[in-house]
């Protein structure tokens, strides 16, 4: 079931269901994450891939084919630019680009991969896109992940720094405007895992110091979402924690396992909780939060 809100998340209306069924890849659920990059085109992915033009009423299934892997991770910008890294977890995949809403699909060539395993995360901001992969898993060799930067949509790309070093993994990446981009980075060189926040003011060329450890970080399962140039939120299985100088001290803000977390401008944010039944709503920069369940 598929609702959507007009209200920064004050209310909801039920839009309806997304198709599920004839999933070209043999796994279930046939999607489980949604992107809109406008208000009337959006993208139901992972492993399989539905878009619609009409604000979710109406989905149509894209051919994702089976030996090639499936829709790892998406992104979109308006109401015709997307691109997703598609293929086989953890062995490496490939980025492609649509500037038509998915009537084309363009490889580019591109296979983001770090050592011998990649887990690649791609976003977009205000047009320009950007992507990275997790690392080296199995350790030993050059394991450092790259950030990739794409400033035409998706159909070029160059690599602009590798913010972890060649020892640690990127965990996860997000930007907001002002060419601000901030990575995880998690180091398994001690026991549980040290996970620390790089912020980038310049469009990933350079990141600054990394901060003071997550806490709750070590258990690995997290998801980032920057605010501003030095405020950030981070879920982890013990709640969501927050930063307001560039992760030299956190606070925990919500006390909930987020499944999904992000930040909508500098002040509105959100996070999805309880198996998707509720949903998080901050209106204060991740300074306080508010609850709408789903009945």
């Amino acid at each position: 079931i598929l609702a959507g809100s007009d209200d920064s998340g004050r209310t909801w209306r039920l839009i309806g269901d997304v198709p599920q069924s004839a999933c070209p890849v043999q796994t279930r659920p046939c999607v489980s994450r949604i992107r809109f990059g406008s208000a009337n085109a959006g993208y139901a992915f992972a492993p399989g891939l539905l878009t619609t033009t009409d604000g979710g009423a109406h989905w149509t299934m894209q051919a994702v084919a089976p030996l090639r892997g499936s829709v790892l991770d998406l992104a979109a910008y308006g109401p015709q630019a997307a691109i997703e890294a598609f293929g086989s977890a953890p062995c490496g995949c490939t980025l492609r680009y649509t500037t038509d809403s998915a009537d084309h699909w363009h490889a580019t060539g591109v296979s983001p991969t770090s050592g011998s395993n990649s887990s690649d995360k791609v976003l977009m901001q205000a047009g320009i896109a950007y992507a990275t992969q997790l690392g080296n898993t199995a350790g030993g060799g050059d394991g450092g992940a790259a950030v990739y930067v794409s400033l035409d949509g998706g159909m070029t790309w160059s690599t602009r720094a590798v913010p972890c070093g060649q020892n640690p993994l990127t965990g996860d990446i997000d930007a907001t405007s002002g060419n601000i981009v901030a990575v995880l980075c998690i180091d398994r060189t001690v026991q549980p895992y040290d996970v620390s926040l790089r912020i980038s003011g310049d469009g990933g060329h350079t990141f600054g110091p990394a901060g003071e450890p997550v806490p709750g970080g070590g258990e690995y399962s997290i998801a980032l979402a920057v605010a501003g140039r030095a405020s950030a939120a981070i879920a982890t299985h013990s709640g969501v924690v927050l930063t307001n100088d560039s992760g030299q001290h956190w606070r925990s803000v919500l006390a909930c396992a987020a499944s999904w977390l992000g930040f909508e401008s500098a002040t509105e944010a959100h996070a999805v909780c309880a198996g998707g039944k509720t949903i998080w709503r901050s209106s204060d920069g991740g300074q306080s939060w508010q609850s709408f369940t789903f009945s």
